[in-house]
């Protein structure tokens, strides 16, 4: 994924064989390497370094700060500037399994036992949240203050094979006499299985339980968020203040003893980063079956018929503002809909860059040519749009091909030519980057990339194109209020589904 910065990211679409090809454990750390699905370090971006889910794997925390870690940089979660809140997440369908382990450095900015301190009320300081069955949560990682003078406990909390049933266990209390202060690295980890579930605190075991709490039917949902997430914050659940480094997923159960290497190669300094190859994926690449490269538009939901569940990711919108949304009013060149984009005058509390948005990759040939297009109008001062093609690699020295087009109040149709160099699995992946010099809106429509060296009639990823699409923003409800939902769809001719 395109760091925010300049920074080193690695983007595959495929379970990677990862190589530990130095560190101090020798043959032990290599070990580590397998089953690894999810890695981010922080340390220029708070994109994940790698991971194996969807190519947009930071889908919100745009205002998350990068702040000295323990190694390197760390990710700084919690109230931002002004009392809004920016949670950071990422994908959890396909990097987070029924069985698995997650392990991470946290410097926590608030005390972790007051010993003799009275509370008037519970206080659950939240550090990770996985949507589970129904919506309920899958995991709900928090530190806990009870009411009163009793010390604090960390609790991996869990929905199950009830989901009206919130398991509780297995819960570490800090003992008093020895807090847990502001401004101290500690090393976390969680390990699961459907009836297992463990907690290591700086490589020791602390807390385990047994009891049996999935279903063969449970599976993990989107988003994976480090904090609260959004919409959920009451006096008692506040996100927890915290800095994050080094966040690994492994999508197996790590034993004890590894669990203490992972601690060990932290504690001494070394990042699991910089132990990690992909010379033996790579190696696996060329002996690979030739890909089936697509012919026709190699992006889906293109015309935005399907509001923006198609693949598309936005970055750069304020936080509980409503999301780009669909809009007929314009006339737009396909279809019944396009992509409304508001964009906001630069201010220091916002991410630099406008607004992005990004799709999932694509397969094209090397050294053969390929044409991205989109219609654009925009009634903003100095509106331009930017559209690039990132390969699926991405290093600090890494640019994307590009054009920049200044946008007009007229819809007009942008687009240009690019010979892509190698990149791993043939893989890329398009950005449409939005800025202008005020505030006001881009409208977009028909985006298309296509192979050749020519932009053809629009044409939709597939002949018919479903999705979901609620009336109010951002799709967000208060509890018992009444939900229309209609089924969006997008037909390449009338034919298609009889005419519907």
């Amino acid at each position: 994924m395109r760091p925010s910065g300049p920074g080193i990211r690695r983007v595959v679409t495929a379970a990677l064989l990862l190589v530990l090809v130095a560190s101090a454990s020798g043959q032990g750390a290599e070990r580590l390497a397998g089953g690894v699905s999810f890695y981010a370090d922080f340390d220029q971006s708070v994109h994940a370094w790698y991971a194996v889910g969807e190519p947009a794997e930071q889908s919100g925390g745009g205002g998350t700060r990068l702040v000295p870690g323990l190694i390197g940089q760390a990710a700084q979660v919690g109230p931002a500037q002004g009392g809004v809140y920016r949670p950071l997440q990422y994908d959890a369908g396909r990097n987070i399994g029924t069985t698995g382990t997650l392990a991470f450095w946290i410097n926590a900015r608030f005390p972790w036992s007051r010993p003799g301190v009275s509370r008037t009320e519970e206080t659950y300081r939240v550090l990770l949240n996985v949507p589970g069955p129904a919506g309920n949560f899958g995991f709900l990682l928090y530190h806990h203050e009870w009411p009163g003078t009793g010390p604090s406990s960390l609790y991996f909390c869990t929905y199950g094979l009830r989901p009206d049933h919130q398991s509780y266990s297995p819960a570490y209390e800090f003992p008093a006499d020895s807090p847990w202060s502001p401004g101290e690295w500690h090393h976390l980890a969680w390990v699961w299985t459907p009836r297992l579930k463990q907690i290591y605190l700086d490589g020791n075991k602390v807390a385990e339980d047994d009891t049996p709490w999935q279903d063969d039917s449970f599976r993990f949902e989107s988003p994976m968020t480090l904090g609260l997430r959004p919409g959920v914050e009451s006096s008692s659940y506040v996100p927890a203040a915290a800095t994050f480094d080094e966040w690994t997923i492994w999508n197996r159960t790590l034993s004890a003893e590894e669990v203490r290497q992972v601690h060990d190669l932290g504690k001494g300094g070394e990042s699991l980063r910089d132990a990690l190859s992909l010379a033996e994926t790579q190696s696996a690449a060329k002996s690979r079956p030739p890909a089936a490269f697509r012919t026709g538009n190699l992006i889906p939901n293109g015309s935005f018929e399907t509001w923006l569940r198609g693949g598309w990711i936005v970055e750069g919108l304020d936080d509980f503002a409503p999301p780009v949304e669909l809009d007929g009013t314009p006339s737009p060149p396909d279809g019944r809909a396009c992509a409304r984009v508001p964009l906001r005058s630069p201010r220091p509390d916002r991410p630099p860059g406008g607004v992005i948005l990004r799709q999932q990759l694509f397969q094209a040939k090397a050294g053969e040519p390929i044409t991205l297009s989109a219609w654009a109008r925009s009634d903003a001062p100095g509106a331009t749009m930017d559209l690039r093609v990132w390969p699926s690699y991405v290093e600090a020295s890494t640019r994307p091909t590009s054009r920049a087009f200044p946008l007009t109040h007229e819809w007009q149709r942008y687009g240009f030519t690019l010979t892509p160099t190698p990149a791993p699995w043939d893989a890329y992946f398009p950005e449409i980057g939005l800025t202008a010099t005020s505030e006001g809106t881009v409208w977009l429509d028909a985006v298309q990339i296509e192979p050749g060296a020519k932009i053809s009639p629009f044409r939709p990823y597939e002949p018919v194109e479903a999705g979901l699409v609620t009336d109010q923003p951002a799709n967000l409800f208060l509890a018992g209020e009444p939900v229309r939902v209609r089924l969006a769809l997008s037909l390449a001719t009338p034919s298609d589904l009889g005419g519907l």
